[in-house]
């Protein structure tokens, strides 16, 4: 073989030796000349662009690459092309193929003489990593976006408490910028009083006694205003276990908060007036009941009274047993006022006058060591109120103020016009916006706690010694107020001493009132009378009383016999006396059958409730006449005489 041969053969090996080696290699490789001919390419690259070997070797760059790829890579093989390596990443688009991302390395093919003569192409596929990079990227923006437009707020809080980060949520919360945020921790803007619990739950995290955790705090906010948040804390600890930071998730329920007082509140007041009703029911059965007896001391009484003559000792002793009935008559009208159950005569009255009337009283009740002060800054608007039972109001708080302030203080009593509009009436429940007159007594004396303020309007509740009040004097106020369709309202702290406002409608104009006519005195009569009443005692002084005035009486004691036995004397009876409550039939029912037989028939109830309750009560006819025990004897009988009498 020549040299020659040889030369050749050994070309050949090196060659294919070569090509194997690039072959081998994990990367597409290209030779290009300086006139930016394919030279060679190894089968990584060939199966890059998606050609065979031999339709690249001989082809200019722009023919294998895409436009778009080419003018990309344009300045990249100029910049090799004089002599300095090159390395680049871009996207390429090879024919039909799915784009790819390329680490592309260029590198100057320099010969033994110095001259460029091309350059070599390797390029790495790094898709897979640029994928995964975009995908990172879509994920961190995500997660961005998620922290910064959540409508809650969201940080990042240290193990020591500074925050790490924050989103604009809860810098709207806490009113401070994210600037201002990071770096400060969360104990400088947590209340005092809610920071133990927070620290506690801090510590058992750390602890990993728990993971999670929710509770219900207050931040300071940056202008001083507290705001209430529900916060939840999860803990993530980093890779190596031994650091970590807190996640909270912030929202602010101050709307909710004050909701929830709002509601427990108004459950409270329903509370209050559910058993303020309840017991006022109690309090007019007991009051009705206690009547009948009254009505029985007093009856036989004023009978007694009558037949004794000459014993003056009797009439001492009668007289006293009737001062005992008059206490125990105006007791049940105490009870009958906090039931609302009492008769009421409203006029349009000035308040102020009144308060000037009861000065005097007042400052002898009160005594020398209180100062009592009256301040009225402007004429007051009239109201429409019962007098005797206004001045009952502001006697029944003055004496409530003195035993409030045993070593003497300052009793203050002040009356004003106030216009409530609907914003104003939020502080006041139930009541309507418009004009009010408000009284307001004060005292400087021991004053009351919670527990106290919400009793202190139940008959019977009293913090008085034994034998020091009965606990009717503010339920008695209650019941005034509420009856003139006021309300009242109680402010008070121990030590601080107590006020009592009383908001009256202001009446819109006077009306007026004539004065009832003077009662006649009536003597008694033969006529026959149909009584029914349940009552043993108060039957039995009724049939008596009447039987003694000349009447004929018959008596039953259900509203069934009652109709019974006036359908089988109908024609004989000239008068009927029911109670309004009876077995059976009640008095109005009674009274409807009887009247369904005869038209027009005279009918006189006797009750223990008021006779404008016993109105509403039962819807009676303006025409039927009501007699409210305990009554005299005497007024019985004239009352009596004057209905039969009546044409």
């Amino acid at each position: 073989m020549s040299p020659a041969d040889a030369n050749l053969r050994d070309g050949r090996f090196h060659e294919s030796h070569l090509r194997l080696l690039l072959d081998s290699l994990p990367c597409s490789i290209a030779s290009i000349d300086h006139r930016e001919i394919y030279q060679h390419v190894n089968s990584h690259y060939a199966a890059l662009v998606d050609r065979p070997r031999k339709e690249i070797a001989g082809r200019h760059v722009r023919d294998i690459l895409s436009k778009d790829s080419y003018a990309n890579a344009k300045p990249h093989i100029d910049a090799v092309l004089t002599g300095q390596p090159v390395s680049y990443e871009a996207r390429f688009l090879f024919g039909e193929k799915e784009p790819c991302w390329l680490s592309v390395h260029l590198v100057p093919d320099i010969d033994s003489e110095g001259r460029i003569t091309g350059f070599v192409v390797m390029a790495y596929d790094i898709s897979q990593r640029k994928r995964a990079e975009e995908a990172l990227r879509r994920s961190e923006e995500r997660y961005r976006l998620t922290f910064e437009k959540a409508a809650v707020g969201v940080t990042h809080v240290a193990l020591e408490g500074s925050f790490l980060r924050v989103n604009q949520k809860f810098c709207d919360i806490v009113g401070y910028s994210r600037e201002e945020l990071v770096g400060m921790t969360f104990q400088e803007i947590t209340h005092p009083d809610d920071l133990d619990h927070d620290l506690v739950l801090v510590r058992e995290m750390v602890a990993r006694e728990r993971e999670t955790c929710s509770s219900e705090k207050r931040y300071i906010r940056k202008d001083g205003e507290l705001v209430w948040v529900s916060i939840t804390v999860s803990m993530v600890w980093e890779e190596d276990g031994g650091s970590g930071y807190f996640i909270n998730v912030v929202e602010e329920i101050g709307a909710r908060k004050e909701a929830e007082a709002t509601q427990r509140k108004l459950e409270g007041q329903l509370r209050q007036a559910q058993k303020m009703e309840a017991i006022g029911t109690l309090a007019g059965g007991v009051a009705h009941d206690f009547n009948n007896i009254l009505q029985a001391v007093m009856g036989y009484t004023e009978l007694l009274g009558e037949r004794i003559t000459d014993d003056e000792d009797a009439h001492c002793e009668l007289e006293e047993i009737e001062k005992g009935c008059e206490r125990a008559a105006m007791l049940t009208r105490q009870l009958l006022t906090f039931s609302r159950q009492q008769v009421i005569r409203p006029a349009h009255i000035d308040i102020d006058e009144v308060i000037t009337g009861v000065l005097k009283m007042l400052r002898r009740l009160i005594g020398e060591d209180i100062d009592l002060v009256y301040q009225s800054p402007a004429p007051l608007a009239a109201i429409f109120a019962d007098r005797n039972q206004l001045e009952q109001v502001l006697m029944n708080l003055a004496i409530n103020a003195r035993d409030a302030m045993p070593g003497g203080g300052v009793l203050t009593v002040q009356a004003e016009n106030r216009e409530l509009d609907t914003e104003a009436c939020r502080s006041y429940e139930e009541i309507l916006p418009g004009r009010h007159v408000v009284l307001s007594i004060s005292d400087t004396g021991l004053g009351m706690d919670g527990e106290t303020r919400t009793r202190i309007f139940d008959p019977f509740f009293t913090t008085k010694g034994p034998g020091r009040g009965t606990g009717l004097g503010l339920s008695t106020v209650y019941g005034i107020v509420r009856q003139h369709e006021g309300h009242i309202f109680v402010t008070s702290e121990p030590g601080q001493g107590a006020r009592f406002e009383i908001f009256f409608p202001a009446a819109a104009a006077a009306a007026e009132r004539g004065e009832a006519p003077a009662v006649k005195p009536a003597p008694g009569g033969s006529e026959t009378i149909l009584l029914a009443e349940d009552d043993e005692i108060v039957v039995r002084l009724a049939a008596k009383v009447l039987t003694g005035a000349g009447y004929t009486v018959l008596v039953v004691r259900d509203g069934r016999t009652a109709v019974d036995e006036f359908s089988f004397r109908k024609g004989e009876i000239d008068l009927v006396i029911l109670d309004a409550v009876m077995p059976v039939l009640n008095g109005k029912q009674a009274c409807d059958e009887m009247r369904d037989k005869v038209p027009g028939l005279k009918v006189l109830f006797i009750t223990g409730y008021p006779v404008d309750g016993m109105h509403k009560r039962f819807v009676l006819d303006s025409d039927i006449r009501v007699m409210q025990k305990p009554f005299l004897a005497g007024d019985f009988l004239r009352q009596v005489r004057a209905l039969i009498d009546e044409k």
